[in-house]
């Protein structure tokens, strides 16, 4: 696939037939994983140290790109008086939408497991991923009713996420 040609729908086949053909280190892998399949073309993976640097490196621009995008939408939401509520809401619904794309094309391509495998598995690694990573570096700490109230809301839709499924 050139880079003129946009993406099919064979795009994740093709990749796991790469991987069949050649066999990458895991380190690899992972950091092609994080760049995107057409990074996997690139002599520098070929190399444990350099799947490492590029791993490495990814992570150093993740860390400073995110600062610069909530400076940057704090003082647009401070110049626009977006209260920061709101301003949270909208960055974490853009974050969501590749989410909402893969559901939606799974819906329509008939195959809406696809679609439910995606949410979930989102929910799930953002929930562990990111609470876990804030409860490692700093104590969470809730008071009173909203510890409570926010855990039986949470559990509920899930019951009722799971009760349309068994039954829906």
């Amino acid at each position: 696939m050139t880079q003129d040609t946009p993406p099919t729908k064979a795009t994740l086949f093709n990749a796991a037939a790469y991987f069949r053909r050649n066999k990458m280190e895991p380190v690899a892998i992972g950091t092609a994983a994080l760049l995107g399949t057409t990074a996997l073309t690139s002599p520098l993976l070929a190399s444990t140290a350099g799947a490492l640097a590029v791993l490495a490196g990814s992570f150093y621009l993740l860390l400073k790109t995110s600062d610069v995008v909530v400076n940057n939408a704090s003082a647009l939401g401070k110049k626009a008086k977006i209260p920061p509520l709101m301003l949270g809401l909208g960055l974490g619904a853009i974050t969501s939408m590749p989410e909402l794309f893969v559901s939606v094309g799974a819906a329509l391509n008939g195959t809406p497991e696809l679609g439910i495998g995606n949410i979930v598995g989102s929910n799930i690694a953002n929930i562990l991923l990111i609470l876990g990573a804030t409860a490692a570096i700093t104590p969470i700490i809730s008071k009173g009713l909203s510890w409570r109230f926010n855990t039986l809301a949470m559990a509920g839709a899930t019951g009722l996420f799971g009760a349309g499924l068994a039954w829906g």
